[in-house]
């Protein structure tokens, strides 16, 4: 992902605004959260995307979570990406799926039944996006979305399995 200029990052916050997608604020982990929840028609190809743009320091971001994405679940989107390419930062090998265990240790449990089929289908999703743009996604790239992918699904066996 490219480290984007406080300009570019201006740019896009008074996009989003101008189109009127919503700004929204969280609590999530004691991680204070803003994020706008972007109209799906901005990446159709891909259902329930986040999109996050950071700069350098990483501090300057804008962060987006597609309204198809539920309501009670969009702070935790906003949640993974901000811990993957903020706290964590995008050169650590395995950010991806260090943001996932982060962000499902802060999902309280009740969201958990509903949540975790959309985020594995989601991440299922992404992994069959990003191999069709290899122009636009790296081999590592790839890999990243794919551990977390394997995680969620072995997540889910085990619970159907009731381990």
């Amino acid at each position: 992902m490219a480290k984007y200029t406080k300009e570019q990052i201006e740019e896009t916050r008074k996009y989003f605004l101008s189109q009127g997608f919503p700004l929204r604020d969280a609590n999530v982990g004691r991680k204070d959260l803003s994020f706008f929840v972007l109209a799906p028609e901005l990446n159709p190809e891909l259902r329930n995307f986040a999109f996050v743009c950071v700069g350098d320091p990483l501090g300057e971001k804008v962060i987006g979570v597609s309204a198809e994405v539920p309501e009670q679940f969009q702070p935790y989107w906003a949640f993974h990406e901000a811990t993957e390419y903020i706290d964590i930062g995008e050169e650590v090998k395995g950010r991806c799926l260090m943001a996932l265990n982060r962000e499902l240790n802060v999902l309280p449990i009740e969201f958990k039944p509903t949540y975790l089929p959309l985020r594995l289908q989601f991440f299922k999703d992404l992994v069959d996006y990003a191999k069709a743009r290899p122009e636009k996604y790296s081999a590592e790239h790839v890999a990243e979305f794919e551990a977390s992918r394997d995680y969620l699904n072995k997540l889910e066996n085990n619970i159907r399995a009731g381990k």
